[in-house]
């Protein structure tokens, strides 16, 4: 179905849309897009991940959909000291779309990561990555109907004069990233990392502005932390906080996952995590902007979960997103079978 729009609304609305960022509520769930030093950083030999977000489908008639897809490998280095350190490379896919008027962000990158054990239990790790990809822009214009194309009885039926800017755009994006990580035993440990991307801010505007700030992507400053802690003998704790700036924005995502134990291999999650931002507003820019209620369950390193981020704000009551992710993490026992070379 065509909708009406005169020419400042569709380009604000280009502009807004395409000015977004990838956005997960579980960033812990997307690793690599989280920070490249994560890539290989984890116990196995390789890991497969998929994650799905939906959001505004109560509200909108074209909701935002985000997909990722992710894959990485661990490879130890040969032992040549008493220090076993570790590298990773992965490869990280992500889309956003808006279906009904075809706004999709799409990126490709290949991540690196090298993992320096700082004692000889190598239960501490300093990790450094890097990441370089494309990321293309692009629009449809086709579902977009301007005021002069109006016959003036029967409907829109003329051919738009409106200058119209090129509906696609691609240009490269790199980013860097910094994690350290301690685990004393394979039930407690805690990390902390850094992460700068969109290093070059690049142009990201299909249509050139005066103002720059309209046209570039800001770059991205995040860190955030986090622990597993055991509580007697079926229950572990995993808090965790994550907090990004981008230009004016600002947003800290804070909360917890109960990690009920069932068995050696199987477990039942659940957690209550919030959302806090700041935006570009003159008035009120701080709120608590969502509640974010998840459930998940661990099988044999098969990881799955679901989250609702529910807002707080009646004009965004049904602006809710729906995320859910699934990870396997695997090892490969014989060389012939599975030892990709790079």
């Amino acid at each position: 179905m065509k909708h009406i729009f005169s020419l400042i609304f569709s380009i604000f609305i280009t502009v807004s849309i395409f000015g977004q960022d990838k956005h997960f509520s579980q960033f812990y769930a997307t690793p690599m897009a989280l920070n490249p030093a994560m890539s290989g950083l984890f116990d196995g030999r390789y890991r497969i991940g998929v994650n799905y977000r939906d959001q505004g489908r109560g509200s909108l008639d074209y909701p935002f959909r985000t997909f990722a897809g992710s894959f990485d490998l661990k490879f130890d280095f040969p032992r040549q000291s008493q220090y076993k350190d570790s590298y990773g490379v992965g490869l990280l896919f992500y889309t956003d779309r808006v279906s009904g008027f075809e706004f999709n962000t799409t990126n490709l990158s290949v991540s690196g990561a090298y993992h320096k054990a700082l004692n000889p239990e190598s239960n501490q790790y300093l990790s450094l990555g890097f990441q370089g990809g494309v990321i293309q822009r692009s629009v449809t214009y086709d579902n977009f109907i301007f005021q002069d194309q109006f016959n003036g009885t029967t409907g829109y039926t003329y051919n738009t004069r409106e200058p119209l800017p090129d509906n696609s755009r691609a240009f490269a994006d790199f980013s860097v990233g910094l994690q350290y990580t301690v685990a004393p035993t394979n039930k407690f440990g805690y990390y902390i990392g850094a992460t700068m991307q969109h290093i070059g801010a690049p142009r990201i505007s299909l249509k050139e502005y005066s103002n720059v700030d309209l046209n570039k992507m800001y770059r991205l400053y995040s860190g955030y932390a986090g622990f597993n802690i055991p509580v007697g003998y079926n229950l572990q704790l995993a808090p965790k906080v994550f907090v990004a700036a981008q230009g004016p924005h600002l947003e800290m995502i804070g909360g917890n996952n109960f990690r009920f134990l069932i068995d050696e291999k199987t477990a039942l999650i659940a957690g209550p995590w919030i959302r806090f931002v700041r935006n570009d507003k003159t008035v009120n820019p701080y709120s608590f902007s969502d509640f974010i209620g998840l459930i998940g369950l661990e099988y044999n390193k098969i990881n799955l979960s679901i989250s609702y981020d529910h807002s707080f704000t009646a004009y965004r009551s049904k602006f809710g997103a729906m995320e859910l992710t699934i990870s396997y993490i695997g090892s490969y026992d014989n060389d012939d079978d599975f030892c990709p070379r790079f």
